[in-house]
């Protein structure tokens, strides 16, 4: 399967993480832990962003923070390449235990209502041809509300039996098995058209 995609909106909340080429440190002394969260400091100024928490270790970063407004890759940009200028303006300068960074290597994006499910399940709906009301008449394992389900799994923290209940999937222990994981041939005979299904969901979501 193709990478997540990132998905941007209003109010999202994410998990971010960068980390140093070839694993090297972006940090080497107190001075730089100092810098960065200064450096923090300027990205909610810039972004608007509120910081929930943040780890800082010698060769990558976590963050974790609500975007208020859908400018996600455009903050995370902004933080990486204003770090590197601002260390290789000090290697510039005189400093010669500084290495260059590199851009963040992978950010989850997780809503933590139902708002994101509900688009989901729209999208879904769509792309499969289908209203709300046939999901009654479809089996409670059919490929499309599988699909549907997993797409709500990989993108929101919606629980399992909201999932059943939304797509009529029934028992809630069997929905979860059921969305547990992306479509393979242990789908059965639809598992491609499944496959295509969710990376075309997760592009027009």
């Amino acid at each position: 399967m193709p990478r997540q995609v990132r998905i941007e909106y209003p109010e999202a909340i994410y998990h971010g993480m960068a980390r140093g080429n070839r694993r090297e440190a972006i940090v080497l002394d107190d001075e730089d832990r100092d810098r960065f969260r200064k450096l923090l400091g300027d990205l909610v100024q810039q972004t608007g962003w509120e910081v929930f928490a943040w780890v800082l270790m010698t060769n990558h970063h976590h963050l974790v923070f609500k975007t208020p407004e859908p400018n996600l890759v455009e903050g995370m940009k902004w933080l990486q390449n204003t770090w590197t200028k601002r260390l290789d303006k000090l290697k510039r300068s005189g400093s010669t235990k500084r290495r260059r960074r590199s851009g963040y290597t992978g950010v989850q994006a997780r809503d933590h209502g139902e708002a994101a499910a509900l688009r989901l399940i729209a999208v879904g709906l769509r792309l499969a041809s289908l209203k709300n009301e046939d999901l009654e008449s479809l089996r409670k394992n059919d490929w499309r509300k599988r699909v549907i389900g997993r797409a709500v799994r990989r993108n929101t923290t919606v629980p399992a039996a909201w999932i059943s209940e939304q797509l009529r999937m029934g028992n809630v222990v069997r929905c979860a098995a059921l969305t547990a994981k992306d479509p393979d041939d242990s789908w059965g005979p639809k598992w491609k058209q499944a496959r295509a299904m969710l990376t075309k969901m997760e592009k027009v979501y």
